[in-house]
């Protein structure tokens, strides 16, 4: 699915704007290369020329060490704008092919906030033990 302009100037804005809050300051070069991509690559992420990959994204995020509210913003972008799962939920689903079975057979059901409400309690528990 081919990305609109709109949606690279969004997410390319906003990674320059975290990359220049960094502190210390992380200039463009020294950020490409701990990401393994060019300097070029990494400029027209930023200028809206080019839209990252799943997995540069990913990348992206771990280095700049993004809060948590603004990494759910930037990847409720990059689902919108890709019309796939938000990248880091594609990771968990990849690396963990044990609950493939399990979210097929939740996919079947109607899910409703009150059972999605459900679920999170029991994630909520499970996470408590």
């Amino acid at each position: 699915m081919p990305v609109d302009r709109k949606h690279k100037n969004a997410l390319g804005n906003k990674i320059r704007k975290l990359r220049e809050a960094k502190t210390p300051k992380l200039s463009q070069r020294e950020m490409a290369s701990r990401l393994g991509i060019t300097n070029v690559s990494l400029s027209d992420i930023e200028k809206g020329n080019i839209f990252p990959s799943e997995k540069v994204l990913l990348k992206i995020m771990n280095e700049l060490s993004v809060p948590k509210e603004i990494r759910e913003s930037i990847y409720s972008l990059f689902s919108e704008a890709k019309g796939v799962p938000p990248p880091d939920i594609s990771q968990f689903i990849k690396g963990a092919p044990s609950i493939h079975s399990l979210l097929r057979e939740l996919s079947c059901k109607k899910l409703t906030d009150e059972k999605v409400a459900e679920i999170e309690k029991a994630v909520e528990k499970f996470e408590s033990l």
